[in-house]
């Protein structure tokens, strides 16, 4: 049940709304979750684009050196800082409305 705080009125709300709040905050959920696995999905991403390598060939003096050098190395971290952010957020958004939704099934219940 629900009280006003200030006067303690018992507070009635259709059962109806709350279903229609339900479904509203059960997609919203499902959105975050999705945006976290493609956040997931760019850092898989970008751990392929950074194990790409080149190799070059450099004198140093008499000697021939080989150097090895990651060409992509900056997009990758790039993407990764991009995907870490949206995991962050992707997860994060949808624990929250999980904790939203379980507060109005169990007022819902409580009806």
């Amino acid at each position: 049940m629900t009280f006003c705080p200030y006067c303690g009125l018992r507070l009635t709300v259709d059962k109806e709304t709350l279903k229609i709040k339900l479904d509203d905050i059960k997609h919203d959920e499902i959105i975050s979750f999705a945006l976290g696995v493609i956040g997931f999905i760019f850092l898989l991403g970008a751990m392929w684009l950074g194990s790409f390598t080149a190799t070059t060939y450099e004198w140093r003096g008499p000697t021939l050196y080989e150097v090895t050098y990651h060409p992509y190395a900056e997009a990758a971290i790039a993407i990764s800082i991009i995907a870490v952010i949206m995991i962050a957020l992707g997860f994060g958004a949808s624990a929250y409305y999980s904790y939203k939704r379980s507060k109005l099934i169990k007022q819902l219940e409580s009806k």
